[in-house]
């Protein structure tokens, strides 16, 4: 027989005692801390890999496996520990606290459980003629603009998050905001949901894969849109109420594409630094310090955009 055979039968027969011995209480010994020692199986089976006398496999294993001993194992009086267990006590979890830290992590996931899909809704006096929104989204697959037809706004979420939704109006004019408690939250989907019998300022700042928004039905009369992390796509639909509207876009290195769609008969102005020596971008002619479409001077529904980068990104512009 072997004698690495040999040795490894002891190792085996070496861990069985220590677990019987700690079920009867004789000893004890943290779990966590068992788990901490996996590296060394790897060191075990580097010593029985490498060609070298037997004596000396078998004196570094027993090495190896004294100070494994000494750091996972302390009689159970109740008051002695290993030296080896009191110095690294302090960055190691024994039991108690081990059951601690599955109950918080037990807690925490029936929080999220409960929380779930939300929505959250403002009902707008029918005096109020403009809204300023301003929107901080966090981390999410798809985040979404559309009209609604009910005298509101609706805010629908999809995944586990929470947010705040607060409103105030003066005379005619509301102030609304929606910000998340907690930044780091993750949901699937998210939904904006604007009645079309008002006029809008939007200040959206959006983590968001992909976002498609829908203004051809609404009356947005200052756009900002910001990239904030990982942005892939945005597609933008402005209507004939939108004429006339400043959009300001804050894009980000992450951000690979935009698509914008406007009407026929809509012109559109594009400001960006970064595209100063282009002669023609993307279908517009540069005019001055902007690249216009060929109906902008004749149009009397008229875009007017500023890019803040637009290096790396495909911007194009779609008529319906």
């Amino acid at each position: 027989m072997k004698k690495s055979s040999i040795i490894w039968g002891f190792i085996l027969i070496i861990i069985g005692l220590l677990i019987l011995l700690r079920s009867f209480d004789i000893i004890y010994f943290s779990w966590w801390t068992f788990w901490n020692l996996w590296p060394i199986v790897l060191i075990l089976i580097g010593i029985s890999i490498i060609p070298m006398k037997d004596w000396i496999k078998t004196t570094a294993i027993i090495v190896v496996m004294s100070i494994s001993l000494l750091l996972i194992v302390r009689p159970n009086n109740g008051e002695h520990e290993s030296f080896c267990h009191h110095f690294f006590n302090e960055w190691n979890f024994d039991d108690e606290d081990w059951d601690d830290w599955k109950d918080e992590i037990k807690g925490i996931k029936e929080e999220l459980e409960n929380m779930g899909d939300a929505n959250y809704v403002t009902l707008f006096d029918a005096n109020v003629t403009k809204v300023n929104l301003d929107v901080e989204l966090t981390d999410c697959d798809s985040f979404s603009i559309k009209n609604n037809t009910n005298n509101n706004l609706i805010f629908e979420t999809f995944g586990y998050s929470s947010y705040n939704l607060q409103s105030n109006t003066i005379d005619n004019e509301a102030t609304c905001s929606i910000t998340p408690i907690n930044s780091d939250s993750k949901m699937s989907k998210a939904i904006l949901r604007l009645d079309p019998y008002r006029t809008y300022a939007l200040k959206i700042a959006t983590k968001s894969e992909y976002n498609n928004y829908d203004f051809s039905d609404l009356d947005v009369s200052n756009l900002q849109l910001t990239a904030v992390d990982d942005n892939s796509f945005w597609k933008i639909k402005f209507g004939n109420k939108n004429a006339n509207a400043t959009v300001q876009l804050n894009t980000n290195d992450e951000l690979d594409s935009i698509q914008i769609m406007l009407p026929t008969n809509m012109g559109i102005s594009v400001t960006a630094s970064d595209i100063s020596d282009l002669p023609e971008w993307n279908g517009l002619k540069k005019s001055g310090t902007e690249w216009v479409s060929d109906n902008y001077s004749s149009a009397t529904e008229k875009i007017n955009m500023i890019v803040s980068k637009t290096e790396n990104i495909v911007f194009n512009i779609q008529r319906f």
